[in-house]
Parts: structure tokens; C-alpha cells; sequence
């Protein structure tokens, strides 16, 4: 089963002090097991960074949390998608549901690769209208208490 990962859920690998760390970790687990595949989008790695800077990381820390997400990327655990294949594709979700840019970057990121899931804590995802509307396209958009 393709899934996609959205930064919420893998800023819960490094952020420990939050509720999801289980259940995040347990999909970690799932990655390196390479029992199912994960997508998520390229611009994932500036919204990490970016994450971890928030949560007063030093630049070491980073670094390493940085490292560890590069090596899931290299070793095919989790595909991450260019921006620029689904650029073209964001101005129809952003209006219909009024999502910043890069809330639709990462829908349809999802979208275009065919997941089946979509894990994320963001709650723009989670609305009544866009829930529904993900579901009947195939796309369960799915908190990690639901796991």
C-alpha cells in the first residue's frame, strides 16, 4: 500500500515531546522495513528543517536529524517528489479549499503518486469538505490516532 507522509507526522521522529511519538515511530519502523511505500514531497526538507528550527535545535542536532531523513530518502524508504511535477496542479486545491501553497504541494504530491493514505496531524486536512472529498478519490486522510 503507497503511502503518503506529510511534515507533521515526520517532524514527530525528532520532536519528542508531543503526542504521536508512537504511532510516528511506528511508521518509521514500517520505512525501514520497506513493507509498504512511502511518498512524500521534496519539499518536505525545507518545512523538517524549518520544524526543527522552531523547536530551538541547534545546527548539530539538525544535522544529524537531516542525515537520518537523507538516508531513508537514498535507500528507497521513502520516495519524495519534485516539486515541479505537480506545480501546475496546485491553484484547483488551493482555492476549492483554501490550503496555503504548500498544503497543496504535499495533497497533490499524494495524489499524483496514488496513495492510498495520507498520514498527517495538519488540520487543514482534516476539514469536513476535504476529507471527504480526498475519500472518494481514493485518499484516506488519516491522524496518527488513527493507527
Amino acid at each position: 500500500m503507497r503511502q503518503y507522509l506529510d511534515t507533521s507526522v515526520i517532524l514527530k521522529w525528532f520532536l519528542k515531546d508531543e503526542d504521536g511519538i508512537d504511532e510516528a515511530d511506528s511508521i518509521l519502523r514500517e520505512i525501514t522495513s520497506l513493507s509498504n511505500e512511502f511518498v512524500t514531497s521534496e519539499w518536505t526538507i525545507p518545512e523538517l528543517v524549518r520544524g526543527l528550527v522552531k523547536g530551538k535545535w541547534s545546527k548539530d542536532e539538525i544535522d544529524e536529524a537531516f542525515g537520518m531523513f537523507k538516508e531513508l530518502m537514498e535507500f528507497q524508504g521513502i520516495r519524495t517528489v519534485p516539486v515541479s511535477e505537480v506545480v501546475m496542479d496546485l491553484k484547483d486545491p488551493m482555492v476549492k479549499y483554501s490550503l496555503y501553497g504548500s498544503d497543496a504541494v504535499h495533497l497533490a504530491s499524494a495524489l499524483m503518486t496514488g496513495c492510498e493514505v495520507f498520514w498527517t496531524e495538519d488540520g487543514h486536512f482534516h476539514r469536513g469538505k476535504l476529507k471527504k472529498d480526498m475519500m472518494d478519490r481514493g485518499l484516506k486522510v488519516l491522524s496518527l490516532k488513527d493507527r
